[in-house]
């Protein structure tokens, strides 16, 4: 494997990933422009429950495909055995108890999780094809794969969204998307599951996933500890504020970071030093996304009220608030990554169970003397907490070194630094010309505001951390 694999790779999957998000986040600004907060609030809390399903059935599999050194006809087909076994047991179990565990909620919620409760088999069944295009670095495949899917079913969205459908018009949208992902992977790949299967294989595969899938599973939830005692004690109108407060964060995560999990995987999956590796990766990738995070708080205001409408306002501290997340979580996310390649995916597990319990502590206790914002704030501080302890946890087992910290962690702090100082001159000096509505001034000034922050962490980096500036050259060159 060569690093021009992996930029040619990351290129691929974040310029996709671009359009991906632009599309879905279109649907949601004709959503939230169309429902009520309550209404908003109640569709946010059931596609929760969606996506964890689907992280369940996705969890594990995929990674020791990437991840196995060898493989064969026979270890893949028990893959996809297991995987479509799963999926379908998951899926009826989770249906068959939908009235039982959400008796207490609004009709429209029950009607939203029952609609959406087969979307999770339909994408088990490309996760074998997407698997394999990534364990040989395939990501242009993919992305124009996930490009096509995205803009038709955007399409689809958008329209019935502006016709007034509301939310079935973003289920309709996730049904469309999957679907042509899945023919469109059964032709790049011709996979076509065979008849064999190893007994053997299907035990390895479930001693490798069910601590990785346990793992992610306490993350999911770990990381969504603030949805779960906020729809529980502050209502379906805060959960809704939350949803959308966390938005432009979350877009941003999810155009970057996340699709770009699978490149770093593979690459450091094939490297010799993983964790410097992982070091190396998560530095290029926290001085591109880090800046803009760090942007989105400063300018929360006037991309609630440009984007989202005044009905929105008081999500405005939300979004400034999630932008103190945005360090920690760069350089942490990728955290499992050298620990799967290294076969320490139970060290994966304890660790998020051991953060997992103590959000929920700290979480619960919050709520019987904190207002919600107040409890918003603690829990961006454990999230914070949490993301440096991992850092550390990696150095603890000797798989990031000092040295790599030094020369790759350090240039971040110090650019996520000068980058909260220009994000505030800029502000200052532009916040006077926003209007509080949709306007191409607007937009106009978010452009040049954060071509500004881009072009003075570019000079800094040039002046001195000149090493990174070198490597990433040569890459590109390459």
């Amino acid at each position: 494997m060569t690093k021009n694999k992996v930029l040619s790779s990351s290129f691929w999957t974040l310029g996709v990933g671009i359009v991906d998000r632009c599309a879905a986040f279109i649907v949601y600004i004709v959503l939230a422009r169309y429902l009520e907060i309550e209404e908003f609030g109640a569709v946010a809390f059931s596609i929760l429950f969606i996506e964890f399903l689907v992280l369940i059935i996705n969890s594990g599999v995929k990674e020791l495909i990437v991840s196995k050194d060898s493989i064969n006809s026979k270890f893949v087909n028990t893959c996809f055995y297991a995987v479509m076994s799963s999926a379908f047991l998951l899926v009826i179990i989770f249906y068959l108890l939908i009235d039982t565990f959400f008796s207490n909620k609004s009709d429209l919620i029950v009607d939203v999780i029952k609609a959406l409760s087969f979307l999770p088999f339909i994408a088990s069944l490309n996760i074998i094809q997407t698997a394999l295009l990534q364990r040989s670095f395939l990501f242009k495949s993919l992305s124009l794969r996930s490009l096509f899917s995205t803009i038709l079913a955007g399409v689809i969205g958008v329209l019935m969204a502006h016709h007034g459908y509301g939310v079935w018009a973003l289920i309709l949208n996730k049904y469309v998307k999957v679907a042509i992902d899945t023919i469109f992977m059964l032709y790049i790949t011709k996979y076509i599951p065979a008849f064999e299967f190893s007994v053997a294989d299907f035990k390895n595969v479930y001693r490798f996933g069910i601590p990785l899938l346990l793992s992610e599973a306490l993350n999911f939830w770990s990381s969504r500890v603030v949805e779960i005692f906020v729809s529980s004690f502050y209502g379906i109108i805060n959960f809704g504020l939350l949803d959308v407060g966390r938005k432009f964060n979350k877009m941003l995560n999810q155009t970057t970071l996340t699709p770009l999990r699978a490149v770093c995987l593979s690459y450091v999956s094939q490297s010799e030093n993983k964790g410097r590796s992982f070091a190396r990766f998560s530095c290029f990738i926290s001085l591109l996304v880090m800046p803009a995070s760090i942007f989105i708080g400063f300018y929360a205001e006037p991309l609630v009220l440009t984007f989202l409408g005044e009905k929105w306002v008081l999500a405005i501290p939300i979004c400034q608030a999630f932008a103190f997340t945005s360090l920690a979580q760069c350089l942490s996310w990728y955290f499992p990554i050298p620990l799967i390649c290294c076969h320490l995916t139970k060290d994966v597990f304890f660790i998020n169970l051991l953060f997992f319990i103590f959000s929920l502590i700290v979480g619960f206790i919050s709520t019987f003397y904190l207002d919600f914002y107040s409890y918003v704030a603690v829990q961006i501080a454990v999230v914070n907490l949490g993301a440096f302890y991992k850092i550390y946890y990696l150095w603890s087992k000797k798989i990031v070194s000092l040295l790599d910290m030094r020369e790759y962690f350090f240039p971040v702090i110090v650019v996520a630094t000068v980058s909260v100082v220009t994000c505030y001159l800029s502000y200052k000096f532009t916040c006077v010309f926003f209007s509080a509505d949709f306007s191409l001034i607007n937009i106009f000034l978010f452009i040049m505001s954060y071509a500004f922050v881009f072009i003075v962490n570019l000079m800094l980096i040039l002046l001195f951390f000149k090493k990174i500036f070198y490597e990433a050259k040569k890459i590109i060159k390459k």
